[in-house]
């Protein structure tokens, strides 16, 4: 039975991407331009934006397999000199697992210009033999709004592409470069775009729109487009300062991609 689990567990990942531990997409698939929603691991240049104290967890499953699933935890505090911001991300289970501890500053450099960088410790569980590695890894992004309402957002996640070996087997950790466009048609309509490209993948895209038909709640609708089309329904609720938000994609061979996210938010936006 663990032998099934196993291989089956090496056939989901292969027909998805590489991006097991990047693909928390439970408030939105087009984050690179999305600068109000904080993003540590897709898009760390939104911690730029962060206005309050912020801190929110996640679960993402693919196909009602518990194995494979990714749960993750994050926080961002603002302070005068930098924003801070810090996640932790796991995909997989006990017998082969994938993690991510994210350390990120970010800052407006200007009213039309944000920066940001992070350090990433990703690490692997491979087996009880192999034991688990791990390596630092690098993240970068930048973030503008040129013109009134526009925001243009990039992102280099592991640019250097660093690896991880042990004396058997090697981990190719993803290397993602991100670039995306985001327009704010109204306070209630927000539409997105995203391009994501991996080095040994082939290229992901996305859109989503969004719109808040009242204060405390909004619907999103979108697609991602990587071999396949999979179209994307989403919602968000709030309650006072936390944010329920959850989406669902459908791949047509693979079935149902379901995501859910809490976000406490103290600032009052």
């Amino acid at each position: 039975m663990r032998c099934k689990i196993y291989i089956l567990f090496l056939l989901c990942c292969q027909a998805l991407s590489a991006n097991n531990l990047l693909e928390s997409e439970a408030r939105s698939v087009t984050p690179i331009a999305r600068t109000d929603i904080f993003s540590p691991l897709r898009s760390a240049v939104s911690l730029a934006c962060v206005a309050g104290i912020e801190a929110g967890v996640h679960y993402q499953n693919r196909f009602a397999i518990k194995e494979l699933s990714v749960k993750q935890a994050q926080v961002a505090v603002p302070t005068k000199l930098l924003n801070i911001g810090a996640a932790f991300s796991r995909f997989g289970y006990e017998n082969y697992n994938e993690n991510i501890i994210n350390l990120s500053f970010a800052r407006k450099l200007s009213d039309k210009f944000m920066l940001s960088a992070a350090v990433d410790y990703y690490s692997v569980y491979f087996s009880k033999n192999e034991g688990s590695k791990g390596k630092l890894l690098v993240q970068i992004g930048i973030a503008s709004q040129p013109v009134e309402n526009l925001t243009i957002g990039f992102q280099a996640f592991n640019p250097i592409q660093t690896n991880i070996k042990t004396d058997i087997l090697e981990k190719e950790i993803p290397s993602v470069f991100s670039l995306g466009a985001g327009y704010r048609f109204s306070e209630k309509v927000v539409w997105a775009v995203q391009l994501d490209k991996e080095i040994s993948e082939k290229l992901r895209a996305a859109t989503e729109i969004e719109y808040r038909f009242l204060d405390f709640m909004l619907v999103r609708a979108g697609c991602t487009v990587n071999n396949k089309v999979c179209p994307v329904l989403g919602a968000g609720f709030k309650l006072y300062y936390f944010w329920l938000d959850a989406n669902f994609k459908y791949h047509t061979d693979l079935g149902i991609t379901s995501n859910i996210a809490l976000t406490f938010k103290l600032d009052k936006k």
